[in-house]
Protein backbone atom coordinates (compact mmCIF):
# COMPACT_ATOMS: atom_id res chain seq x y z
CA UNK A 1 0.00 0.00 0.00
CA UNK A 2 3.21 2.40 0.31
CA UNK A 3 3.72 2.11 -3.67
CA UNK A 4 -0.30 4.05 -3.72
CA UNK A 5 1.18 6.34 -1.39
CA UNK A 6 3.91 6.87 -3.53
CA UNK A 7 2.45 7.42 -6.79
CA UNK A 8 -0.03 9.98 -5.18
CA UNK A 9 3.14 11.81 -3.40
CA UNK A 10 4.51 11.85 -7.28
CA UNK A 11 1.92 13.03 -8.60
CA UNK A 12 1.35 16.30 -6.24
CA UNK A 13 5.06 16.75 -6.02
CA UNK A 14 5.09 17.15 -9.97
CA UNK A 15 1.95 19.32 -9.28
CA UNK A 16 -0.94 17.35 -11.40
CA UNK A 17 -2.75 16.57 -8.00
CA UNK A 18 -4.60 19.43 -7.25
CA UNK A 19 -5.97 18.71 -3.48
CA UNK A 20 -6.25 20.78 -0.70
CA UNK A 21 -3.30 20.76 2.25
CA UNK A 22 -3.92 16.66 2.71
CA UNK A 23 -4.05 14.72 -0.39
CA UNK A 24 -4.86 11.42 0.77
CA UNK A 25 -5.11 9.47 4.29
CA UNK A 26 -4.00 5.95 4.51
CA UNK A 27 -4.65 3.16 6.98
CA UNK A 28 -4.69 -0.64 6.87
CA UNK A 29 -6.89 -0.91 3.49
CA UNK A 30 -9.00 2.22 4.32
CA UNK A 31 -7.85 5.24 1.84
CA UNK A 32 -9.33 8.68 1.49
CA UNK A 33 -8.48 10.16 -1.49
CA UNK A 34 -8.70 14.18 -1.41
CA UNK A 35 -8.77 15.92 -5.38
CA UNK A 36 -10.37 19.34 -7.03
CA UNK A 37 -13.82 18.07 -8.15
CA UNK A 38 -12.69 18.47 -11.98
CA UNK A 39 -12.70 15.72 -14.50
CA UNK A 40 -8.96 15.84 -15.18
CA UNK A 41 -8.65 14.91 -11.36
CA UNK A 42 -10.80 12.29 -11.24
CA UNK A 43 -9.27 10.81 -14.52
CA UNK A 44 -6.08 11.32 -13.17
CA UNK A 45 -7.28 9.40 -9.47
CA UNK A 46 -8.65 6.46 -12.16
CA UNK A 47 -5.41 6.29 -13.86
CA UNK A 48 -2.99 6.07 -10.46
CA UNK A 49 -5.24 3.56 -9.17
CA UNK A 50 -4.64 1.91 -12.87
CA UNK A 51 -0.91 1.83 -12.39
CA UNK A 52 -1.15 1.02 -9.15
CA UNK A 53 -3.32 -2.70 -10.16
CA UNK A 54 -0.66 -3.20 -12.92
CA UNK A 55 2.38 -3.08 -10.65
CA UNK A 56 1.44 -4.59 -7.60
CA UNK A 57 -1.71 -6.65 -8.98
CA UNK A 58 -3.94 -5.34 -5.97
CA UNK A 59 -6.93 -3.79 -7.57
CA UNK A 60 -9.73 -1.23 -5.86
CA UNK A 61 -13.11 -3.01 -4.66
CA UNK A 62 -15.73 -0.29 -7.06
CA UNK A 63 -18.54 -2.12 -4.96
CA UNK A 64 -17.35 -0.83 -1.59
CA UNK A 65 -15.77 2.68 -3.02
CA UNK A 66 -17.71 6.03 -3.22
CA UNK A 67 -17.10 9.52 -4.01
CA UNK A 68 -18.10 12.43 -1.95
CA UNK A 69 -18.09 16.20 -3.69
CA UNK A 70 -18.79 19.52 -1.97
CA UNK A 71 -22.01 21.18 -2.39
CA UNK A 72 -20.96 23.59 -4.95
CA UNK A 73 -20.71 21.04 -7.28
CA UNK A 74 -23.53 20.29 -10.35
CA UNK A 75 -25.22 17.52 -10.15
CA UNK A 76 -24.87 16.58 -14.04
CA UNK A 77 -20.69 16.15 -12.62
CA UNK A 78 -21.62 13.33 -10.32
CA UNK A 79 -23.05 11.10 -13.69
CA UNK A 80 -19.34 12.35 -15.39
CA UNK A 81 -17.18 11.57 -12.23
CA UNK A 82 -18.85 8.47 -11.67
CA UNK A 83 -18.33 7.11 -15.29
CA UNK A 84 -14.91 8.13 -15.01
CA UNK A 85 -13.49 6.29 -11.62
CA UNK A 86 -16.66 3.79 -11.35
CA UNK A 87 -17.37 4.73 -7.33
CA UNK A 88 -21.14 5.73 -7.10
CA UNK A 89 -22.01 9.06 -5.65
CA UNK A 90 -23.24 9.26 -1.61
CA UNK A 91 -24.31 12.27 0.63
CA UNK A 92 -22.06 10.90 3.44
CA UNK A 93 -18.84 9.40 4.09
CA UNK A 94 -20.00 7.40 7.50
CA UNK A 95 -17.07 6.82 9.66
CA UNK A 96 -13.34 7.09 9.09
CA UNK A 97 -11.30 5.57 11.87
CA UNK A 98 -14.43 5.29 14.25
CA UNK A 99 -15.23 9.14 13.47
CA UNK A 100 -17.71 10.63 11.76
CA UNK A 101 -17.15 12.88 8.44
CA UNK A 102 -19.02 16.40 8.38
CA UNK A 103 -19.98 17.48 5.54
CA UNK A 104 -21.79 20.34 6.58
CA UNK A 105 -21.91 22.72 9.74
CA UNK A 106 -20.41 20.91 12.78
CA UNK A 107 -23.19 20.83 15.77
CA UNK A 108 -23.36 19.53 19.40
CA UNK A 109 -24.83 16.40 18.67
CA UNK A 110 -22.17 15.11 15.96
CA UNK A 111 -19.90 15.04 19.26
CA UNK A 112 -23.12 12.81 21.19
CA UNK A 113 -20.69 9.97 20.64
CA UNK A 114 -18.21 10.98 22.46
CA UNK A 115 -20.52 11.65 25.73
CA UNK A 116 -21.96 7.71 25.09
CA UNK A 117 -18.55 6.37 25.02
CA UNK A 118 -17.52 8.06 27.82
CA UNK A 119 -20.86 6.86 30.08
CA UNK A 120 -20.04 3.08 28.62
CA UNK A 121 -16.86 3.56 30.23
CA UNK A 122 -17.89 5.12 33.61
CA UNK A 123 -20.37 2.35 34.18
CA UNK A 124 -17.83 -0.59 33.42
CA UNK A 125 -17.64 -3.22 36.26
CA UNK A 126 -13.81 -1.33 36.72
CA UNK A 127 -14.31 2.30 36.98
CA UNK A 128 -17.30 1.48 40.01
CA UNK A 129 -14.41 0.87 42.00
CA UNK A 130 -12.73 4.33 41.31
CA UNK A 131 -13.60 7.07 43.74
CA UNK A 132 -14.76 10.47 42.37
CA UNK A 133 -11.12 12.11 41.70
CA UNK A 134 -10.44 8.88 39.65
CA UNK A 135 -13.68 9.12 37.84
CA UNK A 136 -12.95 13.16 36.81
CA UNK A 137 -9.38 11.81 36.08
CA UNK A 138 -10.26 9.11 33.77
CA UNK A 139 -13.17 11.38 31.96
CA UNK A 140 -10.45 14.10 31.17
CA UNK A 141 -8.16 11.57 29.75
CA UNK A 142 -10.95 9.84 27.30
CA UNK A 143 -11.81 13.13 26.55
CA UNK A 144 -8.45 14.45 25.50
CA UNK A 145 -7.71 11.03 23.73
CA UNK A 146 -10.56 11.29 21.72
CA UNK A 147 -10.41 15.12 20.90
CA UNK A 148 -6.66 14.63 19.74
CA UNK A 149 -7.41 11.54 17.80
CA UNK A 150 -10.37 13.47 15.78
CA UNK A 151 -7.71 16.35 15.06
CA UNK A 152 -5.15 14.75 13.93
CA UNK A 153 -7.23 12.50 11.58
CA UNK A 154 -9.32 15.83 10.08
CA UNK A 155 -5.76 17.70 9.97
CA UNK A 156 -6.75 20.53 12.83
CA UNK A 157 -3.52 19.81 14.45
CA UNK A 158 0.05 20.23 12.25
CA UNK A 159 2.12 19.54 15.20
CA UNK A 160 1.22 15.96 16.82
Amino acid sequence: MEKLALMIQENVSSGEWHSMNISSLFFVDDYLLLVKASWNQVKLVKDTLDKFYLALGLKINVQKSRFLASKNVPYRMFSKFSSIIHFGYTTNLGKYLGFPFFTGRVKESDFSFIMDKISGRLQGWKNKMLNCVGRVSLVKLIILLYHLTQCKIFGFLRCV
